[in-house]
């Protein structure tokens, strides 16, 4: 069964899940967007997914599958997290994404992530700083296909519902990050563009290969009606 979390300060009914084999077919539902809207790119969204059995997360799957789950579901975000482990640890056993990247600098620390960060700061436009020590999280980027030759993932993102803000609590150095009443080990990367996850033991802000996608990774969703993304266009 499905591992839920129902949270009892918020409005009726919202609710954390991390998905399992019971969710299999949302899993094959979104290979079959991957596959269909991002051939290119089938390989890295689909990277080491398990769709039978619904294992298996990287950044890609877990944006593609945010978009797909319309106003009433999304995919938790690092302020969500604190919510999520009240009355035990959420994440025990396993990781997962946010539809969130970390922004550092422009020079990439993974060579494939060169041409993303490229284009996210030209669609940036110098309205946000960065630097290791105050990144930028980027939340609720959508997947866009790219045509250009130099982009080994075949895949932009499109910033147009997308929220934008610095927080320092990433900052390069750091080893210990507060999600409320929680201490976290915080592993932060110096440079380039890494995801955000949330493990047992750990925040991850490390890892800048955004497809990589293990059988201890999962997919989890909160029920959330009524609490959306605030939008900043750029």
């Amino acid at each position: 069964m499905a591992k839920i979390h129902r949270y009892a300060k918020q409005v009726p009914g919202f609710e954390a899940r991390i998905l399992d084999a019971d969710d299999s077919e949302f899993y094959k539902e979104v290979l079959a967007k991957a596959k269909k809207d991002f051939p290119n790119a089938y390989t890295f969204i689909s990277n080491n997914i398990d769709a039978e059995n619904a294992t298996g997360s990287n950044f890609f799957f877990v944006c593609l599958a945010d978009e797909m789950l319309g106003k009433t579901k999304r995919i938790p975000t690092y302020k969500d997290w604190a919510d999520m482990l009240n009355g035990g640890n959420f994440a025990k056993g396993v990781y997962f994404d946010a539809n969130q990247l970390v922004l550092r600098s422009n020079q990439a620390s993974y060579k494939r992530n060169q041409h993303l960060i490229n284009d996210l700061v030209r669609k940036l436009k110098g309205q946000y700083e960065f630097s290791p020590k105050n990144p930028l999280i980027i939340t609720n980027p959508k997947l866009r296909k790219s045509k250009a030759g130099n982009n080994d993932y075949k895949l932009i993102l499109n910033l147009e519902d997308a929220t934008f803000e610095n927080n320092s609590d990433f900052a390069y150095g750091k080893n210990k990050i507060e999600l409320g009443n929680h201490t976290k080990n915080l592993l932060a990367k110096e440079k380039g563009l890494s995801r955000l996850c949330l493990g047992q033991y750990f925040v991850d802000s490390y890892c800048d290969n955004l497809a990589y996608s293990n059988s201890n990774s999962r997919v989890a969703f909160l029920d959330a009606e009524g609490v959306a993304h605030v939008a900043l266009q750029i």
